[in-house]
């Protein structure tokens, strides 16, 4: 199994790429918020982007760079979030799932791991329902859409527990030094 990255791909790799994946593309999606003194803003998208990687590692799939922009309403009184007009990020997500399916692929998995895109994520499924109906069927709290040869699946890989502060700090953290690991040339243990 192998990790494909989609911005890495030349031209005449993506007919192999559609091949090896079996059709899937995920997307990571997360959004830019505050994240206390000690994380980035850009947390979630990065944590949406490892699960998705990893992922990619054990099942392959081609991994589409990340929908960054989320729903932070309620969040834009600190510094460093980025709110979008929700149209216009309803419109680019179909864009980018439109996009990736012109390119062959005809399964779009979304890794979402910011809790408050779960509310845009299921309005943007109601919105495909609508514009292709009879496209939405809901599978195990996973929402499960078809629209053409399409088919979507929402995975919501984040716990929305009390504790939910420490799991992102311990994931960061171990995200940082394996990545710092692998620049100094150390290679972490999975066994």
């Amino acid at each position: 199994m192998a990790l494909i990255k989609w911005a890495e791909l030349r031209e005449e790799e993506f007919e192999d790429a559609v091949k090896k994946s079996d059709g899937l593309c995920m997307i990571p999606v997360g959004c830019f918020e505050m994240h206390g003194q000690h994380l980035p803003v850009r947390t979630d998208v990065y944590e949406a982007e490892a699960i998705a990687e990893a992922a990619a590692e054990l099942e392959t799939a081609v991994v589409f760079p990340a929908f960054e922009f989320g729903a932070v309403a309620s969040l834009v009184e600190w510094k460093g979030a980025v709110r979008l007009d929700p149209h216009l990020m309803l419109d680019l997500l179909e864009n980018y799932c439109t996009e990736i399916a012109r390119n062959g692929f005809d399964k779009i998995l979304l890794v979402n791991y910011h809790g408050g895109n779960t509310g845009f994520l299921g309005h943007f499924g109601n919105v495909l329902s609508y514009k292709y109906r009879n496209c939405y069927q809901n599978v195990d709290n996973r929402q499960l859409f078809y629209t053409h040869s399409l088919k979507f699946l929402f995975l919501y890989s984040i716990p929305q527990l009390p504790f939910h502060y420490s799991i992102e700090k311990s994931t960061m953290l171990c995200m940082m030094l394996i990545f710092l690991m692998k620049h100094r040339g150390f290679e972490p243990r999975t066994t």
